[in-house]
């Protein structure tokens, strides 16, 4: 399995949780996403986890993980949150904390941030 493909759906887990509790449509798109990024038995076995409870991002290792697989991860984060049109304040905190941890730098950030706003529709 790839490391870095469980970390995007832990990432997108953590910011689903982030007002509390997962819906039966969070859940499906996470399902949806496992998916579409082809998880093995063992990747889903650990998504079914998070789709209990909350995965830490703290527990996460970027460390290994290249600038461009740092992006996307956050870019992909930026789409799910960006799904009902609007950033939630638990979201944001997410966000921020994701960012973080991925030394992603304020000016890429943005740049990664005004890309998804731009495709929003009536923005």
């Amino acid at each position: 399995m790839s490391e870095s493909r469980l970390k995007v759906v832990r990432a997108i887990a953590a910011l689903a949780w982030s007002d509390g509790y997962l819906d039966d449509e969070e859940k499906a798109k996470l399902r949806r996403l496992a998916d579409k990024l082809g998880l093995d038995e063992a990747g889903r076995a650990e998504l079914e986890g998070y789709l209990q409870s909350a995965p830490s991002l703290e527990e996460m290792a970027f460390d290994e993980l290249n600038q461009k697989e740092r992006q996307a991860i956050y870019l992909l984060a930026l789409h799910y949150a960006y799904l009902d049109g609007l950033v939630w304040s638990g979201e944001k905190k997410i966000l921020d904390r994701l960012a973080a941890l991925l030394g992603l730098s304020p000016e890429v950030r943005a740049a990664l941030e005004s890309g998804v706003k731009m495709e929003m529709p009536g923005e």
